[in-house]
Parts: C-alpha cells; structure tokens; sequence
C-alpha cells in the first residue's frame, strides 16, 4: 500500500468506527490518520482544525458537549510500520465490502473490520488517558487545575522524562490551556476506554492528553490498558499486552499482573501458572534471605497465638459479613487478632481486633518491624495475587514465624516464604500437592471460608411458577465470561426455547462492552430481548434480585465464589462445572457442602443437559428454595461459628509443626 493509501484507509476506518458509534476507535484512528499523513507530507489528507466537523459528529451529535479540536500534530513520530501495513491491507478489502461511502451495508463485516483495527491501532499510538467533570459549566475549571497539579506531581517524582503532548482542549471552558491529564493520579480521572463510554452516558466534558514514552518505559501504562481488557473479559488481550511489556523491560509489577491474568486465563493451566509463580519468585522474592531467618517468639505450645491479618479490603461488603464476624467470634484463649489494613480504614474491624494497625504509611521495612514487634505466631496474606496492590516485598522477607495463604488465593503463591495454605479438600485436593510451595492445610467442616448473611431479604418463591419465562443468571465478575463460557450460554438459550439470561457485572456500565456482549449473542442466533444486561448494585440490593432468577450458571475455568454464596442463600443453586483445577472448583465446593452435589457436572454436555432438566422440573428448584436456609444452617460456609473453631484448630496444628520442625533443626 502506498502511503495515501494507507492514509485513505485509516480516514475510511474511521469513519465506520463513526457510523458503528464506536467513539474510543473513532477517534484513535483520526488521530492515527493525521499522524501518518504529517509524516508522509500529504498535503491532501486534512490534519489539525479540519478534523474538528468530524469530530463534532462523533463527540457532540446534539451540540449540548463542549467542541474539540485537535492541537498542532508533531512530525517527529516514526512512520508507519510495515507490519502495520501488512495487517492493515485484509482491512481495506473488509472496508469495500462492509460500506457505501460512510453508509454500513453489511454490519457482520463492519464488526470483523473494528475489530481487527482495534488489534491493530493501539501499537501505533502512546497511550491515552482521560480526565472527566460531569459537573456544572461553574465547576469546570477548579477540576481542570486539579488535573494540571497532578501532571505536575507526576513529572516531579517520575523515574524517567515524560513528553506530554496534548492532543484535545476545551476551549468553551478553559480557552488558555491546554488540559494534560495522566492515570492514577488527580480527581475525576479513568482510563480512556471507560472515560469515552461515560462521556455518552454522562455526557461528560473531556480533556484527552497522550503520553509519548519509549516503548521500554510504558510499563505502568501498558498495564492499565490490560487491565481494561481483563476486566471486561478479554484475558487474552491483557494477557498478550503485558507479555510484551515484560519482553520489552522485566519488572516485577507486570509479572505479578501477568500471574493475576493466568489465573483466569482460558489458555493457562494450573501447573504454568504455578511455574510462572516460581519463575516470579527466583527473579524477585530473593529467597536466600529465609535461611537466616530468626524470631523470639514464645514458644510455649498451647498459648493464645498472635495471628496477624493483612489485606486492603476489610471495609468492603464481603469482609463485613466474612472477615469482620470471624475477628469478632475469635476464641480470645486461643487466637488474639492482630490486624494490618493497607486499605481504607474500617471502624467495624478496629472494633473487633485485638491489635489494629494502619500500615498504609509504612514502607517495606517499617512494616516488617511492626510485625515482628507484635510478636505475630502466624501472619495471614488475605490478598494473595487477585489483589495486585499485596505487601509481598515484605512477606517474601517472612517477618513472622509461619505465613499462611488464605481467602483470595486458593492456589500457591509459589513462595517460599509461605508455609500453609487453607483451603478444603474439594477445592484444592490432596494429588495437587506437587503445586504448592505451601503445605495444604483442609478445614475439618469442608469449607474455604464462611460467611455471616443477614435474614433479609428472605427467599422468596420460584420465579418461573409464577412469571412464565424461566430466568438464568450469573452475577459474577466479567472477567470470567470468557468466549467458551458465553458459546455455552448460547447453546444453552437455542435449546431451552423462551428462557432468558440475567448477567449483571460492573462492567456493564460501559454502553460499549453492553453491545458488544449483546451483538455476540445476537451473532449466534439470540434474540436480544432474551437478555437481561445491568451493571453491577449495592451488595443488599444486589441479594434482592435473586428474587426473579430460577437458575445461576457458573463459569469456567476460572469459578464463582461469593455469587455462588449469595445466591445459594436466597435460595438459587448454581450449576458448576467439576475442572480438575482450583479456579474452577470453589463453586463445585460450595454445592457440596451445601447438599447439593446434583447441580455438579463433568463436561460441557452434562452442564447444558442439567440446567435443562430444571426448566422443565421447577418444582425441585421451588423444594431447594423453600428449605434452603435450614439446610445450610450446618453448612461450614454458612455457619461462621464451625468454620472458626475448625480454623483455629488448623492455626494450632501449624503452630506445633513448626515448633517441632524448630526443635529439630535447632
């Protein structure tokens, strides 16, 4: 392609990103037409102020957003790659036959075109950050300061020169600056991804500034658009982005980020996300440092233990009704509760500790020496990987006597540093030993956890008996509905004739990913008023809406939890496919504890077939949900008292183990 081709192609992109209200892309590919037409020197292809009717359409189709128009376009980039050409060539033959001028006459082929520029325009381009005000005119130019003391911030402690360029002002509110904004830091910014879906929904303001780093200092960045990807369900994306980070500069931020995607990657395995672990930990966990390791701790063996809790999510609903009963009902003759918040602080898990620190301010060391300082028996990491902001350059250095992995991680670390893991013998079986650095720990009541849940709302009765249509539903995290997942959704709503599917997640916030998951599903013959798509509610509220649903359905590989609980307790069981993998395995375990090992399946046709039986035997859901709560009255998930007695038996077996394993090393 000749450079006015390709730069005519890219103006065509764009335009059907336009027509196919895709703003992010839009606008990506106008920038991109206007960079390769300045280097080209191709006077023909309008660049800067002339884009701006175009814009106007894209951004402002009711006049009631502000105007943009692009700043002066820099000459210094590199021209466009001759990979990029090459992947963008199949483009212009789908360009052909998906349009008529700017006019869509074939949207299967429209589809298939954006989605390949999106694989294909981001490695053209720095990365893009936003800041919004959905304020008042009054109120914009405070927010528009407070984004320009953040770059500034940012440029004095930054490790490495950032070039800022500014691609968009708002002249109608701020006509003698320029509006440079960059992630993480300042109020009112997110990523540009949600930022443009939210400027639709809020009709928001916009600022847009590039950041314009070499390729090995875009880590950070890099990373939060991976985790764009990975929050809406394109594991791989993020997965594929964050490798290319590492090849580029090794550090362990996207390393951890690249263990985080494999736990829910379609593609890994349980044995290399466990090899990758270990590959973390000899690049960055220094072990070598255990051997010397050296503590005063009493050693008397039946004293109350100082058992050290350590997370950044205690304020959070799932750690009130999990964590927060479970520090209150503590057995004081046996455990004292030392906690460690590194997150927003919490009165209700103050209340309830013996020792709270708030550690937010501590650095690696000083955290090390206030744990050693309580003289913590056992130190508990409730973060674990899913919780990318985890303390693990302190718990590599083992500032307690025995570590445990629990709560958010129910596979290994890979650490040395860690002792124990906690988990019950469903969920993590005894033949997966070989994938722990850990020693598994089974809870004696076959639980991972417990939870303490209110009365209200109570059960109420069968939706379908009543209602008609019988209602599916998964409210578990988007980042699990991978492509398999939602083609077994499919088949499942083409076999069971009128039934609907109920998915809520707060990635539906984002107008743009609710079409898209909507369009896959209409892809494959599902008429869209069989889908029910919401973003995420407040916890109470959420519980309330299992009034209306018949059946969940867990995802796979990587399982439910918490939405398996929850709507076990208002009375919807959950089908669950049985992976030989812990990811897959936590809502298999939850059945079974439950009594309700029926709803448990091998394979993807015994998981159609099943959820099949009950649309035509309501009558066994409406016996579940009419006795449900006084069956899980026993249930160790259920039933907090049990499940902490049985923990604390675990702690106690731990701290033997290690005093014997002390004796005969001494």
């Amino acid at each position: 392609m000749t450079p006015l081709a390709v730069v005519e192609t890219l103006l065509r992109s764009a335009r059907l990103a336009r027509a196919m209200q895709d703003p992010m892309l839009a606008i990506d590919l106008y920038d991109l037409t206007a960079r390769v037409a300045v280097r080209a020197g191709l006077a023909s292809v309008p660049a800067g102020d002339e884009h701006r009717g175009e814009l106007e359409a894209i951004l402002a189709p009711d006049r009631a957003f502000p105007v943009f128009t692009l700043a002066g376009q820099r000459t210094d980039w590199p021209a466009f790659r001759a990979e990029g050409i090459a992947q963008l060539a199949p483009v212009a033959r789908l360009l052909e036959s998906a349009t008529d001028g700017t006019r869509v006459v074939s949207w299967p082929l429209a589809r298939e075109a954006c989605a390949q520029l999106r694989a294909i325009v981001p490695s053209h381009l720095p990365c893009t950050f936003v800041a919004l005000d959905t304020g008042s005119v009054e109120d914009t130019l405070p927010i528009w300061r407070a984004a320009l003391v953040a770059l500034e911030e940012l440029l004095a402690v930054s490790p490495v020169p950032l070039t800022l360029e500014p691609v968009a002002a708002i002249g109608q509110h701020a006509p003698d600056k320029q509006i440079y904004c960059v992630p993480g830091v300042g109020a009112g910014l997110q990523d540009a991804g949600f930022a443009y879906d939210r400027l639709l929904v809020e009709r928001a303001r916009l600022a847009i500034a590039r950041v314009a780093l070499p390729p090995a200092e875009q880590g950070a960045y890099v990373r939060r658009y991976a985790e764009v990807y990975f929050e809406r369900g394109d594991v791989e994306r993020a997965e594929d982005m964050v490798r290319q980070s590492l090849a580029m500069a090794p550090n362990a931020e996207d390393h951890n980020a690249l263990l985080r995607y494999l736990l829910a990657s379609p593609r890994a395995t349980d044995v290399e996300f466990f090899e990758e672990s270990r590959r973390w930990a000899a690049l960055y966990a220094h072990e070598e440092r255990l051997a010397t390791a050296a503590y005063r701790n009493d050693r008397a063996r039946d004293r109350p233990l100082n058992v050290g809790y350590m997370c950044d999510f205690v304020h959070t609903p799932l750690a009130q009704h999990t964590l927060v009963p479970q520090f209150r009902i503590h057995d004081r003759a046996k455990v004292r509760v030392c906690y460690y918040n590194h997150g927003p602080d919490s009165d209700t898990a103050r209340a309830v500790s013996d020792v709270y620190r708030d550690v937010r301010g501590l650095d690696d060391d000083g955290l090390f020496r206030q744990i050693q300082s309580d003289g913590v028996d056992i130190l508990v990491d409730l973060n674990g990987r899913l919780r990318v902001d985890n303390r693990y350059d302190v718990l590599c250095r083992k500032p307690a006597p025995i570590q445990v992995n629990w709560y958010n991680l129910l596979a290994s670390t890979g650490l040395r540093a860690f002792d124990f893991i906690v988990a019950d013998s469903v969920t993590l079986p005894g033949h997966k030993r070989e994938l722990c650095t850990e020693e598994i720990v089974h809870i004696a009541c076959g639980a991972t956890g417990s939870w303490r849940l209110p009365e209200t709302p109570a059960v109420g009765p069968q939706p379908c008996l009543s209602k008609g249509a019988f209602v599916f539903a998964s409210f578990g995290a988007a980042f699990k509905n991978n492509r398999a997942v939602l083609d077994l959704w499919c088949r499942l709503l083409r076999e069971t004739g009128d039934s609907i599917l109920y998915l809520k997640n707060t990635a539906f916030y984002a107008p743009t990913y609710k079409r898209e998951v909507r369009d896959y599903f209409v892809s494959r013959g599902i008429a869209p008023e069989r889908l029910r798509l919401e973003n995420g509610s407040k916890f109470h509220d959420m519980r309330a809406l299992y009034a209306d649903v018949d059946l969940c359905l867990d995802t796979f590989p990587y399982g439910n939890g918490s939405t398996t609980i929850n709507a076990l307790w208002q009375g919807v069981p959950t089908v669950s496919l049985d992976v030989d993998e812990w990811r897959a395995r936590l809502s298999v375990s939850i059945m079974v504890s439950a009594g309700l090992a029926e709803f448990v399946v091998r394979t993807p046709d015994e998981y159609v077939e099943r959820a099949r039986y009950y649309v035509t035997h309501p009558e066994r859901l409406a016996e579940i949900r009419s006795t449900i709560r006084r069956t899980l009255a026993t249930c160790g998930y259920y039933n907090i008292e049990i499940f902490t007695r049985d923990l604390e038996s675990a702690y106690r077996q731990m701290w033997h183990r290690w005093l014997d394993r002390s004796a005969r090393s001494a």
